[in-house]
């Protein structure tokens, strides 16, 4: 009889709002260790967000959606910027536009958000428009960072999902200055003037303490009085989708997630307003019959399957292989290396036309000696890695390999040479590796990669 009664109180529990509630509570009780949002660069930096926007956001404000919020930023010129990284990948994409709603609407300092990416790319990004689709903004109406002089003017920019600002594709305004970063990157120390709360960069001990940007923004948003829940979904779901993408959905054996990261699609699924998607945008019925919450598991695949999609891959030309993710890192002594990060088996990406004139073609346009190529795929539902560094100096190319087959710095990975499986050309060293470890993703290759030039098994560190 006892169980009997037990049970039914935690059958309660768990369909009853207390559990929302407690939810919410042990996020913002975990949340208390970490440093609090960092004030907006503004006339009083000592004023809490949370009393910035209870004391000057109206009720007005506080009704817009994210939608609306970003079709309202078509054409405006402001003075403080958010920007993604390069790559523009959906967490730069996303967390970009998120944060200038985030603080726009519950911080009282007005951001607008730029998609770093030229606007004929995005159609690449199928996830990302997807998701954005979803989301139900028009992405016609964003500002990219090719429009013309859609960066005149710009004073303050934040960063976000990188800590180092590396756009060549625009020219910035002589007088523009870096005030904010929020990332989860290995920290190059670059823009060092930005300090404390307003330097918020999520990585430790050559691991990042959160898997998306997003979920920083999440707890932004969360940290706010002014944003009550129920939160809107269009913004719930951008965050959503992303975090999920970045986690590979909490999957343990894919080493990604953190318990911040839980607790963000936690709080984002149990306290939004899920019923817009119910009646207007849920043609692939993401929701949850019994609880009428989102259902996580049919948002990660249906982003993933459009993400990986290997058809889609297989069509791309190795140019747009290769810019699709890629990050420019500057090291030691003006040395520069580039990675790109494709969603293709390297057999598939090497049997590409024209491979090798193409690559040192990308190469050439974007000024790197070395490139190293990050391939990621699923088998069988297990995560798989390989590498594949390319470059004009085959003495620089063979010192890496070494380094990472032998160096302490680089063991995480777990590094395996393998036969490159096509014919060598003495225009373009390559060298082919297996990643035992498939938790080692760019974030943590390319500081290893960095590390290599300032190592005594390089002759590139002086």
């Amino acid at each position: 009889y006892c169980n009997q009664k037990l049970l039914i109180l935690i059958i309660w529990f768990l369909h009853s709002p207390l559990r929302v509630a407690v939810t919410r509570g042990a996020f913002l009780a975990s949340s208390a260790s970490r440093p609090a949002p960092p004030p907006p660069r503004c006339e009083s930096r000592r004023q809490s967000f949370a009393s910035r926007a209870m004391s000057q956001v109206t009720d007005n404000q506080r009704t817009t959606t994210f939608s609306e919020f970003l079709a309202s930023h078509e054409s405006n010129q402001q003075q403080h910027v958010v920007l993604g990284n390069e790559a523009g990948d959906a967490d730069s994409i996303i967390s970009a536009l998120s944060l200038a709603f985030v603080d726009s609407l519950y911080y009282n300092t007005l951001k607008t958000p730029i998609v770093s990416i030229p606007r004929q790319d995005l159609a690449l990004r199928r996830e990302s428009v997807l998701l954005l689709d979803l989301a139900g903004v028009n992405t016609s109406k964003l500002q990219y960072i090719d429009d013309k002089g859609v960066l005149d003017g710009v004073q303050e920019i934040t960063l976000v999902d990188h800590n180092r600002l590396t756009l060549a594709s625009c020219t910035l305004p002589d007088n523009f200055n870096v005030v904010e970063i929020l990332d989860h990157h290995f920290d190059e120390q670059e823009h060092s003037h930005v300090q404390g709360d307003l330097r918020n960069v999520a990585f430790q001990d050559n691991h990042a303490l959160v898997a998306s940007t997003c979920t920083l923004i999440a707890e932004r948003l969360f940290a706010s009085d002014a944003a009550k829940p129920p939160y809107d979904f269009s913004l719930s779901i951008s965050l959503l989708g992303v975090i999920l993408l970045d986690t590979v959905n909490m999957k343990p054996e894919a080493g990604k997630g953190t318990a911040r990261d839980q607790s963000a699609i936690d709080v984002l699924v149990q306290e939004t307003d899920w019923s817009t998607l119910a009646t207007s945008r849920n043609e692939h019925d993401l929701l949850d019959t019994d609880s009428e919450m989102i259902d996580t598991d049919k948002l990660f695949h249906l982003l993933s399957e459009s993400k990986f999609n290997v058809d889609f891959w297989k069509s791309l030309s190795v140019k747009d292989t290769l810019r699709l993710d890629y990050k420019r890192f500057q090291v030691v002594n003006e040395n520069a290396f580039g990675a790109s990060s494709i969603l293709l088996n390297l057999d598939l990406f090497l049997a590409k036309d024209n491979l090798i004139g193409d690559i040192l073609s990308f190469m050439a346009q974007v000024n790197i000696p070395l490139l190293a190529v990050l391939s990621s795929q699923f088998q069988n539902n297990e995560p798989r890695r390989q590498l594949l560094l390319c470059g004009t100096d085959a003495k620089l190319v063979e010192q890496l390999a070494m380094y990472l087959l032998t160096s302490h710095e680089a063991s995480m990975m777990q590094s395996e040479q393998v036969p490159l499986g096509i014919t060598a050309d003495e225009s373009l060293a390559m060298k082919r590796f297996r990643q035992g470890n498939p938790k080692a993703s760019r974030k943590q290759v390319a500081p290893i990669l960095s590390s290599f030039y300032s190592s005594e098994s390089s002759t590139y560190s002086s």
